[in-house]
């Protein structure tokens, strides 16, 4: 099982249990199990690795738009 595969299942088992992670690009709390998913901050198109140092978690909606923008672009764009 992949690292983020093995994050994942551990933000679901939180949610299950009434924990719900923050998401780190908006802030809000993740309630749904399919809404889990992992971003990673250096994105792997520009040479991001699958390190746990490098994934946070986020909506899976947040994580598509941020798209391959880097986390500064990403959070500038927000307050446009």
């Amino acid at each position: 099982m992949g690292l983020t595969s093995q994050l994942n299942r551990h933000y679901r088992l939180m949610i299950r249990q009434g924990k719900y992670p923050i998401c780190y690009l908006c802030g809000f709390p993740i309630t749904k199990y399919n809404e889990v998913s992992q971003d990673h901050l250096i994105c792997k198109s520009i040479g991001g690795k699958t390190i746990q140092e490098n994934l946070c978690v986020a909506h899976r909606i947040c994580n598509s738009r941020r798209g391959s923008l880097t986390v500064q672009q990403w959070f500038d764009r927000q307050r446009e």
